[in-house]
């Protein structure tokens, strides 16, 4: 949440940009950024998800997250030479669409390898839209396809299917499901809630677009609603539920137990 004026860092004495209501913590725009960094590297060690040789496409809708976790990957793997990232943009047709041009502008100042993938129908579903960024990875010639789901992304989906009573479509989910066919999916930002990755934009070299609103008129929107008010004073809630998701990803994977 934000912080109170005058309200300085835990970690240094510069003004705090944002209080971690789950540390505790109140960090300032550079101590925040470690921390995210920090996070987001382990998670990635912990799933092996950057593997020598290999190509990463970053699905870039030109949005806070998509940018941000660009520009992440770009810091990571920049003195790299073993390793490939690439973005890719899907879009139906409009080339002079606001998330075309803003991811070119991004990538372009990121130096980047950028291609638009054109889609013939795009859907907000999840599940539709990582089909399709697993194609265009596939057709790229990706290892694997990099997108900026957040903590808040990940507490959605889940609390979304239980809801509509498909939970058990969760099991296997994730970036290591086991599907020969597919390109794996990584999601380095998919423990850090979306406010803390909107400050972390604040550094991109082009302003990203906004993040989405969510449609208070389907389930996942309302759902989304609900969780943000409820977080306010229920900060390890997402965590929770983010704890689910991960318990049930893991299952139906080599090595794991099937229920």
């Amino acid at each position: 949440m934000l912080p109170t004026p005058g309200t300085i860092c835990s970690r240094c004495r510069r003004p705090a940009v944002i209080v971690q209501q789950y540390s505790g913590l109140s960090l300032c725009e550079e101590h925040l950024r470690r921390d995210l960094e920090t996070k987001a590297k382990r998670l990635i060690r912990q799933h092996h998800w950057v593997r020598s040789g290999s190509t990463i496409a970053v699905a870039l809708s030109g949005r806070v997250a998509s940018s941000a976790l660009l520009f992440f990957l770009q810091r990571l793997l920049a003195d790299r030479r073993d390793m490939t990232l690439i973005a890719f943009t899907l879009y139906e047709g409009d080339t002079t669409s606001p998330a075309l041009i803003q991811a070119s502008a991004l990538t372009g100042a990121l130096g980047v390898s950028w291609r638009p993938i054109l889609c013939s129908e795009l859907t907000s579903d999840r599940e539709g839209f990582v089909q399709h960024c697993h194609a265009a990875a596939a057709a790229l010639g990706a290892d694997a396809v990099a997108m900026g789901e957040t903590l808040d992304d990940r507490a959605v989906t889940v609390l979304t299917k239980v809801c509509s009573g498909r939970q058990r479509t969760l099991i296997g989910d994730g970036s290591c499901c086991g599907v020969d066919d597919q390109v794996p999916v990584i999601a380095p930002f998919s423990g850090i809630p979306i406010e803390e990755v909107a400050i972390y934009a604040g550094s991109l070299p082009i302003v990203p677009l906004p993040s989405r609103v969510p449609d208070s008129g389907n389930l996942s929107g309302a759902i989304g609603a609900f969780l943000a008010a409820y977080g306010i004073n229920h900060p390890s809630a997402r965590y929770a539920l983010l704890s689910v998701y991960e318990q049930l990803a893991a299952l139906n994977r080599p090595g794991a137990e099937t229920p």
